[in-house]
């Protein structure tokens, strides 16, 4: 009987243990927040026939391609204060070497030029094969920070993915949400720009 308690002890502490780890290491945090994520937001697919791109977003968000109110497709939450904005610039000169760098340097000046902006994160992404299709070769830039909205003064976050092709597309992936809000939206707009694909 001594021998059983015992081992029911040892067996109970081995197990506060084990979940004191997990906790520390995150294991079930991490376990919540995709479970939460995952209930929060169920995801649709638009493919942009006239672009030649997917990208997937939360069905209560909207999907505007008409480019009505700006030169881009825009996909809106219905609170009008997070947006992913996909824009397609043909630009045949990205076919030439080290033309990647080069138009990626001249966004960097333009967001460091603009007195609106606070560019906090800059980062080129080298030439390499697209995962979904390995003849394709894209590079380009990851930019962040912050701006301040042309009508209200108002600060946001942004994101941008600068993606060039070598058969002369670049487009421009970018997620605007509210400074206010940046910690209720940035997860869902980086997985909705994390979606983005080439067709």
């Amino acid at each position: 009987m001594k021998q059983k308690k015992v081992i029911l002890i040892a067996f109970i502490i081995i197990i506060i243990g084990l979940l004191v780890v997990l906790f520390a290491t995150g294991v079930f945090k991490i376990f919540f927040k995709a479970i939460s994520n995952s209930d929060e937001y169920v995801m649709t697919k638009y493919k942009s026939e006239r672009y030649g791109y997917s990208v997937k977003y939360p069905t209560t968000w909207k999907m505007d391609d008409s480019q009505k109110e700006t030169p881009a497709d825009l996909i809106l939450n219905p609170s009008k204060d997070a947006a992913v904005l996909i824009q397609l610039i043909n630009d045949p000169t990205l076919s030439n070497e080290g033309s990647f760098d080069l138009v990626s340097n001249e966004a960097k000046k333009q967001l460091d030029n603009n007195p609106k902006y606070k560019v906090e994160l800059f980062k080129l992404v080298p030439e390499h094969s697209s995962p979904s299709s390995p003849s394709l070769v894209t590079g380009g830039f990851v930019a962040a920070g912050t701006f301040l909205g042309a009508e209200t003064n108002q600060e946001w976050r942004f994101k941008e993915y600068g993606i060039f092709t070598k058969t002369g597309k670049a487009f421009y992936v970018r997620g605007n949400i509210k400074k206010e809000v940046a910690e209720k939206y940035g997860e869902i707009v980086n997985q909705i720009m994390d979606s983005f694909n080439i067709e």
